[in-house]
């Protein structure tokens, strides 16, 4: 999907609206393919109320506040905190200097070379482990949710922008896995997210440490 203007934005907020009978939600938002992500409105735009005003919409948001502002920056640093620890341990365990084995790759640096182009494209993800003997690449993605809430609303966002901007790998196989790294969250949590997982997979911190370190 282009980037669209805030007018575009609002624009396709009440066509969904429309289509709906009723004023969208966040989670309605993130389903829709016309728009982007609340989160990419947030990011870019100060915040979906912004948009919703613009659009004259009248729904109260219950997300909004102090209670959420603190929520949002507890997510942030807590999410930038495991993910500093977790690629400082991929490095220690897994990365082969010379690349025989495995290879790690941090933080949307991942390349990949387009040999009839002559050139490189990112393809999106936290960290990348190689396993360069496989030829499969394992694509790490995570976030830290503060609640089942949240962490349903981050998997429907990572996987609308995964539909929307898809990894194109030609000379290796690859695995997409979201990890939640908030280690109060279960595995049974995981199983309550209610939506298609499709290609990608969703674990929680206890089993990824198993898994992978």
């Amino acid at each position: 999907m282009r980037q669209q203007t805030e007018q575009q934005i609002v624009a396709n907020l009440k066509r969904l609206k429309d289509t709906l009978g009723h004023e969208p939600n966040v989670f309605e938002i993130d389903d829709y393919k016309h728009l982007p992500t609340a989160r990419t409105i947030q990011r870019r735009f100060g915040g979906v109320e912004h948009i919703r005003k613009l659009a004259g919409f009248t729904y109260d948001n219950h997300t909004k506040g102090v209670k959420r502002s603190k929520k949002a920056l507890e997510s942030l640093l807590n999410s930038n905190n495991y993910e500093k620890k977790i690629i400082n341990q991929f490095f220690t365990k897994y990365h082969d200097i010379d690349g025989k084995e495995k290879t790690v790759v941090r933080h949307y640096a991942y390349q990949q070379y387009l040999p009839n182009e002559g050139h490189y494209i990112n393809i999106s993800c936290d960290v990348a482990v190689t396993d360069n003997k496989l030829k499969h690449v394992y694509m790490f993605d995570f976030f830290y949710p503060t609640s089942i809430h949240s962490l349903a609303g981050c998997v429907r966002s990572k996987l609308k922008k995964l539909r929307n901007h898809p990894p194109t790998i030609y000379d290796a196989t690859y695995s997409i896995i979201f990890v939640c790294t908030n280690p109060k969250m279960t595995d049974e949590d995981m199983n309550t997210v209610p939506t298609e997982l499709g290609e990608a997979q969703l674990i929680d911190y206890k089993t990824f440490k198993e898994r992978w370190l």
